[in-house]
């Protein structure tokens, strides 16, 4: 069974992608002299409520879906296909905001990957 690419109508936003370079017992490090555009992606605000013996916490994350298909990175001004695979811990900048991204879920298909779903919190 053939799954369609999630249409780009559905992926209305632009995201600044910072890979993480190297992370060693000094810290972490971003490359962040050269963050890389990914266009027609999705980014939606997600929240929950967690319930305790003695209190309730909400928390606030966002959810970026990046199709490999539709999807694109702009290089030198010129969208070409998605070369990049999202890792734990990458920064992803969305309206001048960064995030970290948690947990990366790939969905597969008999064809592949068909796209990545990242968990993101805020830095």
């Amino acid at each position: 069974m053939f799954i369609k690419p999630i249409p780009p109508i559905m992926l209305p936003n632009t995201v600044q992608y910072v890979p993480l370079i190297s992370n060693d017992r000094y810290g972490n490090t971003w490359d962040d002299s050269h963050p890389v555009t990914i266009t027609h992606v999705r980014v939606d605000d997600v929240s929950q409520i967690r319930f305790s013996n003695r209190s309730e916490t909400i928390d606030f994350t966002s959810m970026l879906y990046i199709d490999t298909y539709t999807s694109n990175q702009v290089v030198n001004g010129v969208e070409q296909d998605l070369a990049i695979v999202p890792k734990e811990k990458d920064h992803i900048i969305f309206n001048g905001l960064t995030y970290q991204i948690d947990k990366v879920i790939v969905l597969q298909t008999e064809r592949g990957v068909h796209h990545y779903e990242c968990q993101l919190n805020r830095v």
